[in-house]
């Protein structure tokens, strides 16, 4: 039995997570706040406003992915206590978040897009900052 959660060990952890740790919200904090408060504690936290000015915000959308990216193999992580990960392609996982399954919950993992998609990159600056 997971004691913390009263959930039964055979369980992932990141089941009870959301229930269990409080999370906070942080409006663009500076990389310095942001690895003092969160990052260095290893705390849970939502953050806000660091892509607002981001071209990718105007242009990325589910129909740009399965346009331009879908052919991408992608490996996706089962959000069920039996866990495990299978490869599949793009646009079938994003048809999976249009019109889930009944019972079947997907999560995409680990993606380096940087290496099957660079152009992202090009429309997703990062903070001088950062």
């Amino acid at each position: 039995m997971n004691t913390a959660h009263g959930a039964p060990s055979a369980l992932p952890a990141w089941l009870y997570w959301q229930e269990a740790t409080p999370i906070d919200h942080a409006e663009a904090p500076t990389r310095a706040a942001f690895v003092e408060r969160w990052g260095a504690p290893g705390l849970p936290v939502k953050l806000g406003g660091l892509t607002d000015s981001w071209p990718a915000r105007q242009r990325w959308s589910m129909a740009f992915f399965e346009r331009e990216h879908g052919a991408c193999e992608v490996t996706v992580e089962a959000r069920t206590a039996a866990g495990g990960t299978r490869k599949i392609r793009l646009d079938d996982y994003l048809a999976t978040l249009e019109a889930p399954s009944e019972g079947e919950t997907w999560y995409l993992k680990d993606w380096v897009f940087r290496e099957q998609a660079p152009a992202l990159l090009s429309v997703m600056p990062t903070p001088i900052d950062w």
